[in-house]
């Protein structure tokens, strides 16, 4: 039995037969903030993607840079160190814009005993990413445990200043089943008639923005409440749901979503709109649990010598106990 959401409808817009003319679907005002972007940062788009394995950053890397040698079940996948997955095309997949690309997949850091290895690892092969996209499947409901760990470490890493770079990236959305009513869902009364396309159409829409707006609130509201970054950085993170751009008889419009015609367009013009609002700037992943142990040694150091200063002048003082705190 087929769901009225994947039955052929002729009132739906045909998608583009090629990815690269989803240009096409872009106004002359996002063309040309894409172009602002190139002439600000000639030296390309640097993405470093973070997700555990299993996550659909393969797939979603495959579907950004229409990068063929990348398989079903993707590049590597099962590497334990960052490498970089894509640095040759020089454009951006599916725009008529000229802008190298270079991609750093990060292995399935919840997946690694070593995490704080990995991440030095990350600084020293991607130190200036220009977006950071946090990858965690749409179908998992809710945010995980081990990707609250994984957040946690990374904020503690590279600091909070990393979430200002930052997209949160749903993966695998084409697989979202708003047929099916769950616990993110609002509508409580009644389902549409079987045959009423028009109707679960619109359902379908509604739930699916539901869903997107409610990872939208926790994955803020955890930044927020447990991870102690500003609301001002957490309020401006956007989030994207994406897909598998590859058809199959299955999936016949890959880059169609309930509530969207093109997810990989959409997705670029996310891009855009965070690179806009961080000046073209690239994040700089310093290493900022070893600052805080210098500054922390540094200050102890610099206390042992005025104490030892002071006694000198007072022999009967006794020194003074410090406790020094890291922040990270």
């Amino acid at each position: 039995m087929q769901y009225p959401l994947a039955a052929e409808r002729e009132e739906r817009v045909e998608q583009p037969a090629d990815l690269e003319e989803i240009q096409q679907l872009l106004t002359d005002e996002e063309k040309a903030q894409h172009q602002e972007a190139l002439a600000h940062r000639s030296s390309g788009l640097r993405l470093l993607t973070i997700g555990k394995k299993g996550e659909g950053k393969s797939t979603f890397i495959h579907g950004i840079t229409g990068a063929k040698e990348i398989g079903v079940d993707g590049l590597q996948s099962s590497a334990k160190k960052p490498h970089i997955i894509h640095d040759k095309d020089t454009h951006m997949h599916g725009l008529d814009i000229e802008l190298p690309i270079m991609v750093f997949d990060s292995p399935g850091l919840q997946d690694n005993p070593e995490i704080e290895v990995c991440l030095r690892e990350i600084r020293q092969m991607c130190q200036n990413p220009s977006l950071v996209l946090y990858c965690t499947k749409m179908t998992n409901i809710r945010l995980k445990n081990d990707d609250k760990k994984v957040i946690e470490k990374l904020t503690s890493a590279f600091g909070a200043e990393l979430w200002r770079f930052a997209i949160l990236v749903l993966t695998f959305a084409n697989k979202e089943d708003v047929t099916r009513r769950n616990e993110k869902d609002e509508d409580k009364g009644p389902e549409p008639a079987f045959d009423d396309d028009k109707a679960w159409d619109q359902l379908g829409r509604e739930r699916f923005q539901s869903r997107v707006q409610k990872w939208h609130k926790e994955f803020h509201q955890f930044l927020i409440n447990e991870i102690g970054v500003s609301t001002e950085t957490v309020e401006k993170i956007p989030v994207t749901p994406v897909g598998d751009y590859q058809k199959t008889r299955e999936n016949r419009e890959p880059l169609s979503l309930p509530d969207r015609d093109n997810w990989l367009a959409d997705f670029w013009k996310v891009c855009s709109q965070v690179r806009h609002a961080c000046h073209y700037k690239d994040l700089m992943l310093e290493d900022k649990v070893s600052q805080n142990n210098n500054t922390a040694n540094d200050d102890e150091a610099a206390n042992k010598d005025e104490t030892t200063e002071e006694q000198s002048h007072n022999p009967t003082q006794q020194p003074e106990q410090h406790k020094f705190c890291n922040i990270s």
